[in-house]
């Protein structure tokens, strides 16, 4: 068995929020000497009594009483796109540091209070869990970033995906409430290749699509990014299921929720509501009922990530892009392939920085600031799609360390 490491003291953190996108970072907290899972909130009586029999801690329906929990020293915010910022806020007025999951808030002006709420209250304010976190992802960054292949010249990166019929929630499909593919799956793309291209970007034009009566929300992007040094960058997200990018890529497995999703994409069609659709995302809650039908997931060897696409980088002397066991990369010796250890797991970089930042001192890159840059990209890609223009940025931020 092994004994705890005596020279690691544990964040104590408090979770907000026990949905379905907690399953996996739960598991992973669970297994980290880097954290203690002290505490949760949240409305769903069924799911604070499964966190209290796997984790212990205290358990509240109020968000804050939890910012009011003395053994609480930072919360992770797991909630609905619409809360992120009040609950961000109160719990930085509570003086716990936070992590918000992606997108980090609805506007823009949201964003500048929390960091604002942050830095008046002197906590760390962190948003992340997007793909630029993960091995696969970190490794292509710091291969372009080695300079071995001179200068990153232009990136491109495509999704197809049936992210808008696997099950949903009504908020998740509101526009008002933060729902569709560009709050939702558009940060994972923006924020690897603003990691790519040192984080500043001048400009935005896009185009999106909305064109399924029952999702009422945008299911297609297409961006252009412009660097401040004028490298492009092209991405692309096609959330309706029909092709995804998971069939001209046989190592990457199958795509996720592919058989429910394409029944609830008839039943929508057909009648504009689907019977399966509330009880697939009830059970996939933390403490939900065991679903009928396990949704496929890729396997973990695979640098494949559905919610980042297809990634092509091109530099100087080569490109590099996914392969079946990390990165290939073309050079003038021909294609090379340099494998990834993918063991880590969802959400375990996440919590190394908020352990380095909490216990090592160390400055976050993905911090309050550098979240609010990465939703105004995401915010000028709807701008530019309104008014059919290309969208200055203001917010901007390089990269740290």
């Amino acid at each position: 068995m092994t004994q705890p490491d005596p020279t690691i003291k544990p964040v104590r953190l408090g979770m907000i929020g026990l949905g379905a996108a907690t399953v996996p970072v739960l598991r992973v907290m669970a297994r980290s000497p880097l954290i203690q899972l002290v505490a949760a909130a949240d409305l769903r009586p069924q799911s604070l009594a499964a966190f209290r029999e796997q984790f212990g801690g205290n358990t509240y329906e109020r968000v804050e009483d939890l910012c009011a929990d003395p053994e609480v020293e930072a919360v992770w915010i797991a909630t609905p796109n619409q809360f992120h910022c009040p609950h961000a806020v109160l719990a930085a007025k509570a003086g716990k540091h936070v992590f918000v999951e992606k997108p980090m808030a609805l506007s823009v002006e949201e964003a500048q209070q929390m960091v604002d709420a942050a830095e008046a209250s002197g906590v760390q304010l962190m948003c992340g869990r997007t793909a630029a976190t993960r091995p696969p992802m970190a490794a292509l960054i710091n291969l372009v970033a080695s300079g071995q292949l001179g200068k990153m010249r232009a990136v491109n990166a495509f999704a197809y995906t049936n992210w808008a019929f696997r099950p949903r929630m009504p908020q998740e499909v509101s526009l008002a409430t933060g729902g569709g593919i560009v709050f939702r799956q558009l940060p994972h793309q923006v924020d690897v290749v603003r990691v790519l291209g040192g984080g500043m970007l001048r400009s935005v034009r896009a185009q999106t699509g909305d064109w399924f009566k029952a999702r009422a929300v945008p299911g297609y992007a297409a961006v252009f990014l412009e660097f401040e040094d004028g490298t492009p960058s092209l991405l692309a997200y096609n959330g309706y299921g029909y092709f995804t990018a998971w069939d001209i890529l046989p190592w990457a497995g199958d795509s996720p929720y592919e058989q429910l999703g394409t029944r609830i994409r008839r039943q929508l069609r057909e009648t504009g509501s689907s019977p399966e659709e509330g009880e697939a995302k009830e059970s996939a809650r933390f403490g939900g009922a065991p679903p009928s039908q396990p949704a496929a997931r890729p396997p973990t060897s695979s640098a494949y990530q559905g919610d980042v696409g297809v990634i092509v980088v091109s530099c100087d002397l080569g490109d590099i892009r996914q392969s079946p066991k990390g990165l290939y990369v073309y050079d003038d010796d021909g294609r090379r392939e340099i494998e990834v250890s993918n063991e880590q797991a969802d959400g375990a970089t996440d919590l190394e920085e908020i352990y380095g930042a909490l216990r090592l001192g160390k400055p976050p890159v993905h911090d309050g600031r550098w979240g609010l840059a990465t939703l105004e990209v995401v915010m000028a890609v709807m701008q530019s799609a309104r008014e059919r223009r290309e969208i200055m940025l203001q917010h901007q931020c390089p990269v740290r360390g």
